[in-house]
C-alpha cells in the first residue's frame, strides 16, 4: 500500500477558535517555540514526534484569510521522504493565527493531522475550508477519500466524507467524484451547497451523475449518499 492524495476539507470558523489563545510576539517566535532548526535547507524546521519519523518540516502555506484582515493560516508540511512505511499518516500541522497590536494569537491549531495539505476553499461567506489528502494503492487497486471538517478548539469535527477516486485496473472499473462549492447559490443552514459530479466506468459502460448536497443543521453534516462512499 502506498500513500496517495485524497482530499479532506477542514473548515476554519472565522469567529470561533479556542477560548484561551496562545500569544507570541511574531510568527517566527511561534515557530521557534514549537520547532527547532534542522539541517535540511528545504525542510528547515524539526519537531520531536513519537508518532512519526517525518519530523522535519517546511512552512508550506502562509496566507491571509480574506474575510478578516487580521487572520492568517499557517501550514507546516512534513518531509514525506522520511516516512518509514508507504502507508504512514502524514503529520501535518495547522495554525490559525490572528494579528494583534502586541504580536499574534494562535486561535486554534491541529497537530499531526494525518493528512497532506492541498489548499483552501470557501464554504460560506465567512468560513474557509482546508483541503488535505490521503489514500492508498496496491496491486491495481487505487482509492482516494475526501472529508470535510470544522476546526475549533484545537480539533476538527468531520461534517462530510466521500470517495474521490476508486479504480480497479484489473477489471476496468473506475469512479471519480469531483467536488465543487456552489458559492452563487443561497446558503442552506449557513453553508453553501456543494456539488459532486460522479463519473463512473465499468468496462465499456459509462455513467455520469450530478449530486447537489446540503448541510443538515440537526446532524451538523452534509448528507452524502452511500454510493459516494465506496472503497476497497
Amino acid at each position: 500500500m502506498k500513500k496517495i492524495v485524497n482530499a479532506v476539507l477542514i473548515a476554519l470558523l472565522i469567529h470561533g477558535g479556542s477560548c484561551f489563545a496562545v500569544s507570541y510576539p511574531s510568527i517566527q517566535a511561534m515557530l521557534e517555540a514549537n520547532y527547532s532548526r534542522s539541517d535540511d535547507s528545504e525542510n528547515p524546521w524539526h519537531k520531536d514526534n513519537s508518532e512519526s519519523e517525518m519530523n522535519n518540516y517546511s512552512l508550506c502555506e502562509k496566507t491571509q484569510l480574506p474575510f478578516s484582515l487580521s487572520d492568517i493560516l499557517i501550514i507546516m508540511c512534513p518531509d514525506i521522504e522520511l516516512a518509514t512505511s508507504l502507508n504512514e499518516d502524514i503529520p501535518t500541522d495547522i495554525y490559525w493565527i490572528r494579528n494583534t497590536d502586541s504580536g499574534i494569537n494562535v486561535i486554534s491549531s491541529v497537530k499531526n493531522l494525518g493528512e497532506s495539505y492541498v489548499g483552501i476553499i470557501p464554504i460560506s461567506p465567512k468560513r474557509w475550508a482546508i483541503e488535505v489528502s490521503s489514500g492508498s494503492s496496491s496491486q491495481g487497486y487505487l482509492q482516494e477519500h475526501h472529508k470535510l471538517g470544522l476546526i475549533d478548539n484545537d480539533d476538527f469535527n468531520i461534517i462530510a466524507q466521500w470517495t474521490a477516486v476508486m479504480e480497479d485496473s484489473n477489471n476496468s472499473k473506475f469512479m471519480k467524484n469531483t467536488l465543487s462549492v456552489e458559492t452563487k447559490k443561497p446558503l442552506v443552514n449557513g453553508f453553501y451547497p456543494i456539488s459532486i459530479i460522479s463519473d463512473a466506468k465499468d468496462g465499456k459502460n459509462e455513467t455520469k451523475k450530478n449530486y447537489e448536497l446540503f448541510f443538515d443543521e440537526k446532524n451538523s453534516t452534509y448528507k452524502i449518499p452511500e454510493e459516494l462512499n465506496a472503497g476497497y
